[in-house]
């Protein structure tokens, strides 16, 4: 924590609505965030919308309370938050909070499991995201390079001209063209639907962008609209192996129709286009 010239840090808190909680506390989300849950490294204080946990470590191992929290957070989410605008979780509620306890030494070998897993999990973490990394690294060598007939990526453009032209103000491998998307398409690229209207249990799906990240195109609980409101918008119909981009919210995440939406549709903030395979 930092101390501004002048100003003593600990008159500040009693001032404040900040509290002042030791190492090791686990700190718990009772407003806004609820539920949320971490541990201290050192003493420090937080705002009104964290609460403070000290433990009795006779009686109880804090990691074996952090994970159990853990564990237990969208329940008790569900179960305690309240407030219809900023959602809250009363301190009553907190402290009155069930909790499984085993004994103490039970509780010690099931944080060591757990801490185990949970370094795995990490380190795998830390190794898909170094390949992410090559991945990207290796689109932006070799889209805009290419791969020579010996199967070898391309010189750059710096170390051999020569195997460049330069088209529309940018140097493209020789014997490549630039084309447009539309000129590359079966029919005219297109959006989805304005107006999907009230969901239809029994209906037409539709993709919103909300169902696509970068990871995936979400299949389930996917919205769906009467099948006369889809009939309007025809030319929205979506088949296997179209592609769908995001033009709005999640600009540029595109993802293939796969088999289960043969057939469906989807929202005017979406294009979709079917290339041309020659």
């Amino acid at each position: 924590m930092r101390r501004r010239k002048g100003f003593h840090y600990k008159k500040g808190l009693e001032s404040s609505s900040a509290s002042l909680v030791p190492e090791g506390s686990i700190l718990f989300g009772t407003r806004v965030n609820v539920a949320n849950v971490g541990r201290t490294t050192k003493e420090i204080a937080i705002s009104q919308d964290l609460t403070g946990i000290v433990l009795d470590e006779e009686r109880v191992d804090p990691d074996f309370v952090t994970w159990y929290l853990l564990f237990n957070q969208s329940k008790i989410r569900d179960r305690y938050s309240q407030g219809s605008t900023i959602q809250g979780m009363i301190t009553s509620d907190l402290k009155s909070l069930p909790l499984l306890l085993p004994p103490l030494s039970e509780q010690r070998r099931i944080v060591e499991v757990l801490s185990k897993i949970e370094e795995q999990i990490q380190q795998t973490n830390k190794i898909i995201d170094r390949t992410e990394d090559i991945e990207r690294g290796l689109l932006n060598d070799f889209i805009p390079r290419g791969i020579s007939e010996q199967g070898k990526l391309r010189p750059s453009p710096n170390s051999n001209p020569g195997l460049y032209d330069e088209v529309r103000r940018c140097k493209i491998p020789s014997g490549w063209e630039v084309s447009s998307l539309q000129e590359l398409c079966q029919e005219d690229v297109t959006y989805g639907i304005v107006q999907a209207g009230p969901h239809v249990e029994d209906g037409i799906p539709y993709i919103k962008t909300g169902d696509m990240t970068d990871g995936e195109l979400k299949l389930e609980g996917l919205s769906r609209t009467s099948s006369e409101i889809a009939e309007d918008y025809s030319r929205s119909e979506i088949r296997e192996g179209e592609l769908v981009i995001a033009i709005r919210a999640t600009v540029g995440v595109v993802h293939q129709v796969p088999p289960e939406l043969d057939g469906g549709t989807l929202r005017k903030v979406l294009l979709e286009f079917r290339l041309m395979i020659r």
